[in-house]
């Protein structure tokens, strides 16, 4: 699996047979799904002329091999992916922090910064990498007080190849 940052807020994560647009900016037609984080819409999912899956919404969907399922949040949706055997966690940091009771533990979370808040919670979500991502990110962490940030704008990961003790990612395109 592997989590690259296309701008700021917008990533992709690419599995060996699929991929997943986050938060895509335009017409993108790399993808598989694209899935969407920021406030929740009425409609949870739907197929595009492309052929894409558009989500946006609660619900379980599996496309090209990666399983989604998406919960509400009160306005936002977090989503938890299996791509390849690893499980990740997907969302906003609010929505994230506030999902801590509804959400098991993920091998890796991936949490757009888009405001800073206190994120300490991060070692009850995810138990292998946290990664950062968005207009807050550098913020977010410099408040963890954590030591070896790795920056980077892509991230890999293998089910067998996790890292044995957490990792804090900041994705940076400007890396």
């Amino acid at each position: 699996m592997e989590i690259q940052i296309l701008q700021k807020n917008s990533l992709k994560i690419k599995g060996r047979s699929g991929s997943i647009g986050v938060n895509p900016v335009g017409k993108n037609n790399q993808f598989n799904a694209v899935i969407f984080i920021g406030n929740a819409a009425s409609q949870d999912a739907a197929i595009d002329e492309d052929g894409i899956a558009i989500i946006n919404g609660p619900g379980e969907y599996e496309i090209s091999g990666i399983k989604i399922s998406g919960i509400r949040v009160k306005t936002h949706i977090v989503y938890s992916i299996t791509v390849d055997g690893v499980e990740c966690l997907i969302g906003t940091i609010r929505a994230i922090s506030e999902s801590q009771q509804k959400t098991k533990e993920h091998s890796v979370a991936v949490i757009d910064a888009d405001e800073v808040l206190d994120a300490a919670f991060v070692t009850s979500v995810a138990s292998n990498a946290v990664l950062f991502y968005g207009d807050q990110a550098a913020e977010v962490i410099s408040k963890l007080a954590k030591e070896n940030v790795i920056k980077t704008a892509k991230y890999q990961a293998s089910k067998d190849k996790l890292p044995a003790e957490m990792e804090t990612i900041l994705l940076t395109s400007g890396s």
